[in-house]
């Protein structure tokens, strides 16, 4: 539709969901419409897709600390309303997209805190719960986007520290 939904940071006691309506070419303001932190009661709203049913979804990253804590917020497009949110067992959920070919839903979990466990998961929801499926161990995967064609697109951080810079992009295909 006509809005853009912006995800912010920086108010560590509430973090936003934003929202810019566009008219034509022209955006108007950036509004906020949820205090997400308050509402799903974990830090840091990061990621947000629209589900294919029109719900707008928003992972909490949640603390960047070893204890598995991220998870989904589920918020109405229309109003902003908060509907209800979704633990995942993933440490520090970056990115969310829904696969164009089969529908699935993946996550990328950076688990900052504990080096060598940032993956790849399809989630699969099971009662008030989502089923974090391991598809690929990762390192420092940030961001994921779908081509038309279902390939996914991965960038990975790489390495922190380090003087070479490793950070790099996958594609991955059969999702």
């Amino acid at each position: 539709g006509p809005s853009i939904f912006v995800t912010c940071n920086g108010d560590d006691t509430k973090g936003w969901i934003g929202r810019v309506e566009v008219s034509g070419n022209s955006p108007g303001p950036l509004l906020p419409i949820s205090a997400s932190k308050v509402e799903c009661e974990v830090d840091a709203p990061a990621a947000a897709v629209i589900k294919p049913e029109g719900d707008l979804l928003v992972s909490q990253l949640g603390e960047l600390n070893s204890r598995p804590d991220s998870l989904l917020g589920f918020y109405d497009t229309a109003t902003g309303k908060f509907r209800k949110k979704m633990e995942t067992g993933l440490r520090d959920i970056t990115a969310v997209a829904y696969s164009p070919k089969t529908g699935g839903l993946y996550a990328l979990d950076l688990s900052w805190a504990v080096p060598g466990e940032g993956k790849l998961c399809k989630l699969v929801a099971d009662g008030d719960r989502f089923k974090a499926e391991k598809l690929l161990s990762l390192d420092k995967p940030t961001a994921m986007a779908f081509a038309p064609d279902g390939k996914l697109y991965v960038a990975l951080l790489g390495p922190i520290g380090e003087k070479e810079k490793r950070g790099r992009l996958l594609r991955i295909g059969g999702l």
